[in-house]
């Protein structure tokens, strides 16, 4: 071996070791498809359950992933609501039209009446 070899491949592991064109992007790196597209069909599926529900479900599901990513995910799938939707209160539009059907009916006694006293 004459020492001109033994300098080349000093030479190359020196250019390798500092070399930093080849390096990793800078940045999060983002979130599997495959968990993204679990995300949005169960959002779908399911459109009472929120961010944190569907972060649980993945979860059990084994996927690693943050329910602040899992937000993320909803509110670029354009989920308009990424928190679950909100259920029927007393005062929402489906209800009210029941509450005013039945206080239009005539109200009958959960009793029979009793006969007049001769």
């Amino acid at each position: 071996m004459t020492p001109a070899t033994l300098l080349a491949w000093h030479r190359k592991l020196a250019a390798r070791k500092y070399d930093t064109s080849g390096g990793r992007k800078p940045g999060r790196p983002p979130a599997i498809r495959s968990i993204a597209r679990l995300a949005v069909r169960m959002a779908k599926e399911n459109p009472l359950w929120g961010y944190r529900r569907i972060h649980g479900e993945l979860t059990k599901l084994g996927a690693t992933i943050a329910p602040s990513t899992v937000y993320e995910i909803l509110r670029a799938a354009g989920s308009r609501h990424p928190g679950g939707t909100k259920r029927p209160t007393r005062s929402s539009p489906a209800v009210i039209p029941a509450a005013v059907a039945a206080k239009s009916q005539p109200a009958t006694a959960p009793w029979p009446a009793e006969p007049a006293c001769p």
